[in-house]
């Protein structure tokens, strides 16, 4: 069973080593909503986000969202509780495939990419943060979130390392590995980040039944889902899978030679860490969210555009959980008139109990 909270403190450093785990240093003070917030976005580089609280509460009817249509991802700590009782997400709210939305998927390539304030790629290992847990019997010398920027790697340095008492807490630099075209009407779905915490991959193109070209699925990332690709229309198909051609994370459909054009790729969702160290509770409407965008629609004739992938959630915990809400990273639909796109595969997500500060 979970630890309360007054128990937990009370256990200190014991519950997990000599160091205790760390919850960050609550330079952002406290928060409760009293309306939408917007998670600031560096404008200078691509790091993720990071918020270090002494508190948080996201009140009913409220959304606390990444208010760009790309970057890195963001990671908050609570000293304290926190409670959500409405929306904390990286969702891709385009729900039409189009640009313009917020919040989605990253379009740089963690493999390559040294955009971040650190200048670095992401390592090979992916993003690992450890953590002491009561049955945790894995070893790392130090946190690594190379990659996602200066002020995230200071922050999680603070962390000790572990050796055979704790747990490596990994989102994988990639994941889900693409998926051809279909040579049906129908896009191919794109694969699940599963259990592994990678972000899902977005879902493959239409195409029409005469003589288009289905798009490829591409794989989900470390800092979220794959930008779905674009529906063929006539003899002219989208550029493939494009999760990094563009700051909204997905191709455009291509146009036939008729002129008609088919559905926009979904963009893919974002990338979301949450590290409380007292209780968390989720309300009945409360959500934690990385859910990915729907593929556009054709006409009738020409092809709808994948959906975009699932992103990554990764919540972890030092006191009770009580959650009677939704925490999820669904993939977008391809779904729509014309035929379909493939769905984009469902990002991931991981919930856990740590031992207390």
């Amino acid at each position: 069973m979970p630890l309360g909270s007054e128990k937990a403190l009370m256990m200190g450093a014991s519950a997990g080593g000599a160091d205790a785990n760390y919850f960050g240093d609550g330079s952002d003070g406290s928060l409760t909503t009293s309306a939408d917030e917007i998670i600031p976005q560096e404008t200078d580089t691509d790091d993720v986000v990071i918020l270090q609280y002494t508190q948080l509460t996201v009140s009913s009817g409220d959304s606390m969202y990444r208010g760009t249509v790309n970057g890195r991802g963001v990671f908050i700590y609570v000293t304290g509780n926190c409670t959500i009782n409405g929306a904390l997400h990286v969702d891709a709210t385009d729900t039409s495939g189009t640009a313009g939305g917020t919040g989605g998927g990253p379009n740089a390539d963690p493999e390559t990419s040294t955009d971040s304030s650190d200048g670095a790629s992401v390592s090979s290992t992916g993003l690992r943060l450890p953590m002491f847990t009561a049955s945790g019997t894995e070893t790392l010398a130090a946190a690594d979130w190379a990659g996602c920027g200066d002020p995230v790697i200071d922050a999680v340095a603070n962390q000790p390392g572990i050796s055979g008492d704790g747990t490596i807490y990994q989102i994988k630099r990639t994941d889900a590995a693409s998926v051809s075209g279909n040579s049906s009407p129908n896009g191919n779905d794109g694969t699940t980040g599963a259990d592994s915490i990678g972000g899902g991959s977005g879902g493959g193109g239409a195409a029409v039944s005469t003589s288009g070209t289905n798009g490829s699925s591409g794989p989900g990332f470390c800092w979220g889902g794959g930008g779905g690709t674009g529906a063929s229309a006539g003899d002219a198909r989208a550029s493939g899978n494009a999760p990094f051609s563009s700051p909204s994370g997905q191709s455009t459909g291509g146009a036939g030679w008729w002129g008609q054009r088919g559905g926009t790729g979904g963009r893919g969702a974002g990338m979301i860490t949450l590290v409380v160290g007292g209780d968390l509770t989720i309300g009945a409407s409360g959500r934690i969210s990385a859910n990915a965008g729907n593929g556009g629609s054709g006409n009738g004739s020409t092809g709808c555009g994948g959906g975009g992938g699932g992103g990554v959630v990764l919540v972890l915990y030092a006191g009770t959980l009580s959650n009677s809400g939704t925490i999820e990273a669904s993939g977008g639909s391809g779904v729509g008139s014309g035929p379909n796109g493939g769905n984009g595969g469902a990002g991931g997500v991981r919930i856990a109990q740590v031992s207390a500060a």
